[in-house]
């Protein structure tokens, strides 16, 4: 029983234990109400501990994706050629439609023509 009940877990309980609110007892820590909570209720330490696997998972798959992504692009010309048409379209509708996209947007242009200048000179 020990072993589960970590030093700031019976701090926790114990000052509960004595009628302070949660808000109290965090003040008293020097943590956060909700690392309070955590340390009391079961619920609340399962909810964190299933959004940080959820996290995880996610990040997980953006990887993979973008691994697939990457080598389909590199492997099939088809693909290459509708992906960089999806994109065109893609920036040409933003750029319509946004007027900051497009003040972004063209000061990036000349910003990377002025770069291509300079190292034609050199």
């Amino acid at each position: 029983m020990a072993r589960s009940l970590g030093i700031d877990r019976r701090k926790v309980l114990a000052l509960r234990a004595k009628g302070l609110t949660i808000q109290e007892v965090a003040e008293r820590l020097g943590c956060s109400s909700s690392a309070v909570q955590y340390h009391m209720y079961r619920k609340t330490r399962e909810r964190v501990k299933k959004s940080v696997a959820k996290e995880h998972k996610t990040e997980r798959y953006r990887k993979w994706f973008r691994e697939y992504y990457m080598k389909r692009y590199r492997s099939d010309p088809e693909f290459r050629s509708k992906h960089l048409e999806r994109t065109k379209r893609y920036r040409r509708e933003r750029y319509q439609a946004d007027p900051e996209y497009r003040a972004k947007r063209l000061e990036y242009l000349r910003r990377y023509n002025r770069r291509r200048r300079i190292e034609q000179k050199k």
